[in-house]
């Protein structure tokens, strides 16, 4: 099973490190394990580490240095993939989600794991 992870999971399991048999530690340690294959666009990287750029709250819990050594550990075992490029599909109520759905559906992906609370189901 192929899974990309959006960058809101990585921001929830470096902010639950204290927590790690929650839902998000479990999906991170079962990719880790290779329980599963990984697909890890720059793109989601990229976004997570602006995510935490750009919010004081995130900077005080988060460490540039941690997030880091998180994509690194996650790297390891992950089939790395480039950024999105060109025209993305209009399918979100958030159009910043539309990349997810764009790399999902490029990528092959079975499962796209995400907090956003907006449903989206495709097939490939």
């Amino acid at each position: 099973m192929r899974v990309l992870l959006d960058a809101n999971v990585f921001v929830s399991a470096l902010l639950s490190v204290d927590r790690p048999h929650g839902t998000i530690g479990l999906i991170v340690e079962a990719a880790i394990r290779e329980r599963f294959a990984l697909v890890l666009p720059d793109d989601i990287v990229a976004e997570a580490k602006r995510v935490v750029a750009a919010k004081p709250y995130l900077r005080r819990r988060i460490s540039p240095s941690n997030l880091d050594a998180f994509v690194e550990t996650l790297a390891v075992v992950a089939e790395r993939a480039p950024a999105f490029v060109g025209d993305l599909p209009e399918v979100c109520r958030d159009p910043f989600d539309d990349f997810l759905v764009a790399q999902s559906v490029r990528l092959k992906v079975d499962v796209l794991v995400s907090g956003d609370p907006d449903p989206v189901s495709y097939t490939h």
